[in-house]
């Protein structure tokens, strides 16, 4: 079962668009909007220093920032914990972020209230560690997550400031690059 979607300017190709799916680490975008939207609104500054005690990470997940802690605190911006969740997948980088937008159900409400419809957010990392059935509750059908990504690259989403930031973690991502290119040919 398959699920496509492509916006390009204003012809839309669907297949099996309105059919939900699960979103797994995509969620972390999600994540991102609505931090980055708080940003917006003044609620928070990307400057902002979060101090992460070695208790806060969870172990057994995929976690950069938890292997360069170290079992030390640290403390790192909003931004570079956006860096961590977005560009390297970071797991535990990604719940501080939901923490620091009050809840998985605010980062849900957001997100609905930037006009996108037919996705659910209910779970953090964490939720979906305990029980792994869970990591298929956060989802979105292809055409929302299509229509988002289109409305964050026409710069619609979020400030300019704040698109750019955004653009550059997306552009800056090292993970998931045997995903995506997986058995396609290298020309």
């Amino acid at each position: 079962d398959v699920g496509v979607a492509v916006i390009s300017g204003t012809d839309t190709m669907v297949v099996n668009g309105d059919s939900y799916y699960p979103l797994m680490s995509v969620f972390k975008l999600h994540v991102a909007v609505a931090v980055l939207d708080m940003a917006d609104r003044g609620l928070l500054s990307l400057d902002s220093i979060i101090d992460i005690t070695p208790r806060m990470f969870r172990e057994n997940t995929y976690s950069p920032l938890r292997d360069i802690a170290a079992g030390r605190t640290v403390s790192k911006t909003v931004a570079e914990l956006l860096y961590y969740s977005v560009a390297k997948s970071d797991n535990n980088a990604c719940d501080f972020l939901i923490d620091l937008a009050g809840g998985i159900a605010d980062v849900d409400s957001v997100v609905h209230a930037k006009g996108i419809g037919d996705v659910t957010l209910c779970e953090t990392e964490d939720s979906m560690h305990r029980d792994i059935k869970r990591s298929y509750n956060n989802a979105s059908t292809p055409l929302s997550l299509s229509r988002m990504m289109s409305e964050v690259f026409a710069g619609r989403m979020l400030s300019a400031e704040n698109t750019n930031v955004l653009l550059g973690l997306l552009g800056g991502s090292t993970t998931g690059r045997d995903k995506i290119y997986g058995g396609v040919p290298e020309d």
